[in-house]
């Protein structure tokens, strides 16, 4: 199993792309964990969405892109994990 973490702030669209993508690949074997750094816009919202076992959403106050990382990093328990910028 592959852990991939997005950390996201006011990046919406760009996350959504991004989702896309990671469902898109061949390899299935995956767990997205979606860490919302403090968003103020529609970020919250649309991640609620989601309906997809795969993905995990975590919700930070605005602490910035290491912390966010961190804390998905803090989530994975396998031995890869990929980071991925929504953008």
């Amino acid at each position: 199993m592959v852990y991939v973490i997005i950390p996201v702030h006011n990046r919406i669209n760009d996350t959504i792309k991004c989702l896309d993508s990671i469902y898109r690949q061949n390899y299935k074997d995956i767990q997205i964990v979606v860490i919302d750094d403090g968003s103020t816009d529609r970020t919250k919202e649309i991640l609620a969405k989601i309906q997809d076992n795969r993905v995990e959403i975590v919700k930070l106050p605005h602490g910035g892109r290491g912390v966010a990382l961190n804390s998905g990093i803090e989530k994975c328990n396998t031995e890869f994990v990929a980071i991925l910028d929504a953008d």
